[in-house]
């Protein structure tokens, strides 16, 4: 069920969700690149901050953040799982650091995939190909899977996909019966 969306810049937007009593918020960014100014880059994170801040405990956050990421180096293999590839630059040492001080692994590492089916953007002369658009959460364990679509459009970036199981909470039949009986008894007085 949706429950509200904030756009807090054109690089950062906010996606409040519930799903069978689960909450969760989803981020979506759009990272300055490399040839931005510092203080561009500087606004860009104080914007995920904010929304860090009024997100709910579950937590998606995602797009291109123009940073790759690599390989895990030591100690950080809670946050940037075994299956990091290349080499690291500036960066993404920014965003490993992010996510360290955040609690969140970038789901990306998390599965095992060809190179032809990781990198998500590509040089306009084509020669070059990298990973830059990345999906972090606080919530591993939920991700069933993530890849990277291979559809036909015009854009140097390739669209990247996640699944999530998230199971609904049990309750007893008393509590059912006492939602349904407040569901129907609500319809009928309106």
């Amino acid at each position: 069920m949706y429950e509200g969306f904030i756009g807090l810049t054109e690089r950062v937007a906010m996606l409040n969700l519930i799903l069978h009593e689960f909450k969760i918020s989803i981020i979506q960014v759009y990272a300055p690149t490399e040839s931005a100014k510092e203080e561009e880059i500087e606004e860009f994170d104080k914007t995920i901050e904010k929304a860090m801040e009024i997100t709910h405990k579950n937590i998606i956050l995602m797009g291109d953040f123009n940073a790759k990421v690599g390989a895990p180096k030591e100690g950080e293999y809670l946050i940037v799982h075994q299956h990091g590839d290349g080499e690291r630059n500036d960066r993404g040492q920014r965003l490993v650091d992010y996510a360290l001080e955040h609690n969140l692994t970038i789901i990306n590492t998390c599965f095992k995939k060809n190179r032809s089916r990781r990198w998500t953007w590509r040089s306009p002369n084509g020669q070059h190909k990298n990973e830059i658009d990345y999906i972090l959460s606080n919530q591993p364990k939920l991700f069933n899977n993530f890849e990277v679509l291979n559809l036909n459009y015009p854009s140097d970036h390739r669209l990247i996909r996640s699944t999530l199981k998230i199971a609904k909470q049990k309750q007893s039949k008393t509590e059912t019966n006492g939602h349904l009986w407040a569901s129907l008894e609500e319809a009928f007085t309106q």
